[in-house]
């Protein structure tokens, strides 16, 4: 599941902010729109729905109609050329898809019982998939055109949507009063609120990365770029840049029990909080191809320490039935309100300040945020 759903995604995530810029044809303040309305919908209705199949015990089908929707939706972008309707198609992606995740971490915890630190070693695949797709899509878009993104994803969506049967979720029984007793207990923990401010300050970090940096590679490199004496097209550059992310984290995933142990959920978060804000402002001073590749190679230390971290965090201090609930809060803060933000104020900053000075003012603010973080947790001892 995690290889097909991954393997989906790297076929569009990595590439729609050039879709949207160069063939949709929409300004940076219109990208950050599109990109950011779907985490603000999210931010509501990740936890609706996973909330909705704790109470109902309908994990199985509220997971299937998920990747349903996914499939259905990003098939129809290509023959969208309105921006106003684009909006309408990706708010409802983000309604109806924006739990698929979370519900996909909490059953694989669920399934590994009392062997949850090994969640990484099962996330892996998730990472080779994504791997695979930047290996293979950056190099047949060149040929086939960006639409084909959309329907590409479709296709392996439809493969996980077969294989969807096979998860199991936790069906604990529990009264409703009980659930949102605990639902109450559970967001009402400090070291909780901490640790979701902490990955909202973490995915505004991220959401550049994960959206912009395709637009710089474009700004540098025009329609062709010339790395190591080798001259690519940008689509091209963006599956290697894709690549070696993947590469960087694989180890990372597979460790990730070691880690844990090692580390803790403490030092997951601050190693990844310090180099989001590190990267970001190496981007800004990059002017040539050939740095923003070797930064790349950090992606591993940002993005998989955290999604590791958040996972086992929750994990740990879910109520018994609320599992789903726990995940859903997690993927709320990263993307619901960290990559929402992240999206819109890059935009508009982007377009004020140029892509370069998104990024500058973009780690700046983690960094000061991170900062931040360390001043309460040393004060209140709750992370």
């Amino acid at each position: 599941m995690y290889f097909f759903l991954f393997l989906a995604l790297s076929a569009v995530v990595p590439y729609l902010t050039l879709y949207l810029s160069d063939v949709a044809q929409l300004s940076g303040s219109q990208i950050g729109l599109v990109l950011s309305v779907g985490p603000v919908i999210g931010l509501f209705a990740t936890p609706f729905w996973t909330g909705l199949a704790d109470a109902s015990k309908r994990h199985a089908l509220i997971y299937a109609c998920a990747i349903g929707s996914a499939m259905l939706l990003y098939a129809l972008v290509p023959f969208v050329g309105s921006f106003v309707v684009l909006l309408a198609i990706f708010t409802a992606l983000a309604f109806f898809g924006s739990h698929l995740l979370p519900m996909q971490d909490s059953a694989t915890m669920h399934m590994l019982g009392n062997f949850k630190d090994r969640y990484g070693q099962v996330r892996f695949w998730g990472t080779v998939g994504w791997g695979l797709g930047g290996l293979l899509f950056g190099w047949l878009f060149d040929f086939t055109g960006l639409v084909w993104m959309f329907w590409i994803c479709s296709g392996f969506l439809a493969i996980a949507l077969s294989l969807a049967g096979k998860m199991q979720f936790d069906q604990a029984q529990s009264q409703s009063v009980s659930f949102f007793k605990n639902l109450g207990e559970l967001i009402s923990k400090a070291p909780i609120q901490l640790f979701l401010l902490a990955t909202v300050l973490a995915a505004t970090g991220l959401s550049t990365h994960n959206n912009y940096l395709s637009l710089l590679l474009n700004e540098l490199s025009g329609p062709d770029a010339a790395v190591f004496g080798w001259t690519l097209p940008v689509a091209r550059l963006i599956g290697i840049v894709v690549v070696i992310g993947v590469i960087s984290e694989l180890p990372v995933m597979f460790h990730s029990e070691r880690l844990l142990a090692r580390l803790g959920t403490r030092g997951l978060v601050v190693i990844s909080l310090l180099i989001i804000a590190g990267r970001n402002l190496l981007y800004a001073l990059s002017d040539e191809i050939w740095p923003i590749l070797l930064v790349q190679a950090l992606h591993g230390l940002t993005y998989a320490l955290l999604w590791v971290g958040g996972v086992s965090f929750m994990a740990r201090h879910a109520p018994k039935g609320l599992s789903s609930t726990a995940q859903g809060l997690f993927s709320t803060a990263q993307v619901g309100v960290g990559y929402a933000a992240g999206n819109l104020f890059g935009g508009v900053l982007m377009d004020t300040a140029g892509v370069q000075g998104m990024f500058a003012i973009s780690g700046l603010v983690v960094l000061a945020g991170f900062g931040l973080l360390m001043l309460l947790d040393r004060r209140y001892h709750i992370f």
